[in-house]
This record gives C-alpha cells, structure tokens and sequence, in this order.
C-alpha cells in the first residue's frame, strides 16, 4: 500500500508541473514581433539588432524553432516572436528573411603579420580566448606587465602566441606594443699605437789609417772574438749590411807602396788585412737586433685582454689572416703572452701558442 501510495504522489506531483509549463507558455505568456539583423550568435544567446536601433539578446533552446530549418548566421535579417519572462527575453520562433547585401557590415579579415610584435598587457588581468569572440573559451589568464607575441589581427582581436608556445586571442585595447630599443655598440678601447723605434746607428769616426807595419798582426783568437753570435746569425747580419752598405774596396796600391817605403830595411814585410775580419758594421746590426729581441722578450710573461665586441675572436696558427683557427676566444679573456711579431702578438692558449692581431686585445700592466 505504502508503494502504491508514493507512486501515486510522484505521478500527480509532474502531472502538475507540467500543465503549469504548458499553460505559463500557451496562455499567460503574450508574443511580441520584432525584426532586425543578427549582429552574434553564441552558446544558447542570439543577438538581435532591431530596426529600431535596439539590441536584444535573445534565449534560445531546444523548443525554439526556425523557418527555414537552420541556425541565423551574422548579419541575415529575421522576424523573431519572442515573449517575457521577467526581464529576460525568451526567443519563440525566428523567421530567417535572407541576407541583404546593402545592409550587411562586412566581416575583418584576418591579417597575419611578417614579423612578430612584441606586445605587454596594460590591464590587471587580461583572458586569452581560443577564438576571437567574447564567447568563446578562456585558455589563459594573463597579468599586467606580462609579454607575449603578437602573430596576426582580426578586428578588434589580437593574435598571440604564449610563451609556451599555445595560441590564442586578445582583445587589442588590453594591450601595448613594446617600443624596440635599439642596441648600440660598445666603445671598443683600442691600444695605442706602438711608435716605430728606428735605432739609427752611430756614425762611423774617421779614423786616420796607420801604417800596414806599425799594427799588430791579427791572431785566429781576435777575430773570433769579434762575433758574439753563432756563425749562422753573423753570415745573415753580413748578407743585409752588404746590401745596404756599399762594396768593400782594398786598399790602393799607392797606400801599400807607401807602407813599403816607411818598413825598415830588415823587418818582415806585413801582409794588408784581407776580407775575412768583420768590419765594424756587423757589430751594429748585431746592436740593432738584440735591441729588437729585448722588445720582443719585454712583453713575455705580460697578459692580454681581448676587447669588447659581439662576435668571438679568431686565434691563428701563425701570424697571418689566412691560416688555420685554432681557436675562437670570447670578448674579457685574458692569456699569456709569449712574444710579438709585427702587428701581431703570441699567446699561449689551451691548445698550444697563437696568434692574435694586436688591434684586437690590450696590453695589461
């Protein structure tokens, strides 16, 4: 009994809902007629713009219908009667007029930038949405300050890529384009150029030359003190000086009749000094070339520092442009020096000795 009773219940309970639905809507309910165009449609809401210069939001649902037997699109003229259900407008039946081309506002195309914008949001909070439109999903929340990049436009709507790599709409107003600054070089500290130190050699004083009898003769032991370097060094240093230095010329005739003449009758003739002792000119360019290897060996043991700049620098394998890199140094690094060869210095890197041009690095004290 008690089953039987709760059914019963149950069964008069809907029974009365739903004649109070059907007589709400049937009777209680006055239809109201209004034409316009469809300016959006979303999930359960088309928007109306009347003729009369309203916008109306109309709820639609499963018992609307539609003459013909489709959906509005934006921007077709319908007829729609609706009626009023507190403040809500409840669209009933929506007749679909056609799509006049006079009245219809063309859709924004879709632009796609060549390069990418960087932009910030200016607002507290900004939703990035999958389309762009007002109803669609947020997949995203952004704060202000926050940049992403802007890819394309439609409308009113910005396109943006996340830093993820997601993307999706803004609407343009909640967002700034970032001005670009541009970068300007660094002041690169150039070394100062090395001034040419020409050593000039002294000159020569005449020297008022002696009879051949009266200097001593010249023993195998004095001339090999005269050379301080290998024979090697002392056969090159004469190969330049001869060709700077004009032709050795013997002495004249006249000059050994003289010396003749001033012997004494029972002293041993003196031979004339031949061509085998180094005359003082050697002796210079030795002076001059030590001079250079001294510069040379001032800056060993010295370190450089390579100069600002946005690009690496190439060590060479030799002093020259076109040889191998051995090795590519960062801007700030410092390395040993080991000597210097023209316009260029000897460094000692990680994989052995190279070199780098001098106008690219500093000198440290």
């Amino acid at each position: 009994m008690k089953k039987r009773f709760s059914k019963v219940i149950l069964i008069t309970i809907f029974t009365l809902i739903f004649f109070y639905m059907f007589f709400n809507i049937a009777f209680s309910a006055q239809l109201f007629t209004l034409t316009g165009t469809v300016r959006d449609i979303y999930r359960g809401v088309i928007v109306v713009k009347a003729d009369d210069g309203r916008v109306i939001s109309f709820r639609v649902g499963f018992r609307t219908r539609y003459y013909p037997r489709r959906y509005p699109v934006p921007g077709e003229r319908v007829r729609v009667e609706y009626f009023m259900r507190g403040p809500t407008y409840i669209g009933y039946i929506f007749h679909i007029l056609g799509r006049p081309s006079s009245r219809i506002t063309p859709r924004s195309p879709y632009i796609a930038y060549k390069e990418n914008i960087t932009m910030t949001v200016i607002v507290n909070r900004a939703n990035v949405r999958i389309a762009p439109t007002i109803s669609s999903n947020i997949i995203d929340s952004l704060q202000y300050g926050d940049e992403v990049i802007a890819i394309g436009e439609k409308g009113k709507w910005q396109q943006v890529k996340l830093p993820d790599g997601r993307i999706g709409w803004i609407y343009k107003p909640l967002l700034k384009k970032v001005p670009v600054v541009e970068a300007k070089p660094l002041p690169t500290q150039q070394p100062a150029p090395l001034q040419p130190t020409t050593q000039q050699p002294a000159p020569l004083q005449p020297t008022t030359q002696q009879p051949i009898a009266s200097q001593p003769p010249v023993s195998q032991s004095s001339r090999q003190s005269l050379y301080t370097k290998p024979q090697q060094v002392q056969e090159e240093n004469i190969k330049t000086e001869e060709k700077q230095q004009p032709p050795y010329t013997p002495q004249s005739t006249t000059g050994q009749q003289e010396a003749k003449e001033t012997t004494a009758p029972g002293m041993p003739q003196q031979q004339p000094l031949s061509k085998e002792v180094a005359p003082s000119t050697p002796v210079l360019s030795t002076k001059a070339e030590t001079s250079t290897s001294t510069s040379q060996t001032s800056v060993a043991g010295k370190h450089v520092e390579l100069a600002d700049s946005r690009e690496p620098f190439k060590i060479k394998a030799k002093p020259d442009e076109s040889s191998q890199t051995i090795l590519e140094a960062q801007p700030g690094e410092q390395f040993l020096l080991l000597g210097q060869e023209g316009d260029w210095y000897k460094i000692k890197t990680s994989k052995g000795p190279g070199y780098i041009l001098k106008k690219n690095c500093t000198l440290l004290p």
